[in-house]
């Protein structure tokens, strides 16, 4: 049951990037660069506020293990729906290489946690 629901969350996630894409590239089919940019800006920019909500509620709890389960109960309570494991996990590895966090990994298990100059 559960992996249906996740299943179900990632078609809708990608239901969405296909959507994008057909409008980027009706766009670009009538060569309206303008509405290319801005399509690509708000994705950009919807990406960029997603990883700022994420980073703040981990800095909320700075001591708790940062694995994408977490990351997409924290992004739903901060309004982002659908978010997939996926998306959240691709965040935390963004996150971490942009300094925010540190990488983690014993065995199988991969966890983050903020860097001492984000606590």
């Amino acid at each position: 049951m559960r992996a249906l629901a996740v299943r179900q969350r990632e078609d809708v996630e990608l239901v969405a990037l296909r959507t994008l894409l057909a409008d980027i590239a009706t766009a670009a089919r009538w060569g309206d660069v303008a509405e290319v940019r801005r399509l690509l800006g708000q994705h950009a920019g919807n990406t960029h506020a997603r990883r700022g909500a994420l980073l703040a509620s981990v800095l909320v709890n700075p001591k708790v293990r940062w694995k994408s389960g977490r990351a997409v109960t924290a992004l739903r309570r901060a309004g982002y729906h659908p978010v997939s494991i996926r998306t959240a996990a691709g965040d935390l590895v963004a996150l971490s290489q942009a300094g925010h966090l540190i990488r983690h990994q014993d065995k199988s298990v991969v966890w983050y946690e903020p860097t001492a100059g984000d606590r």
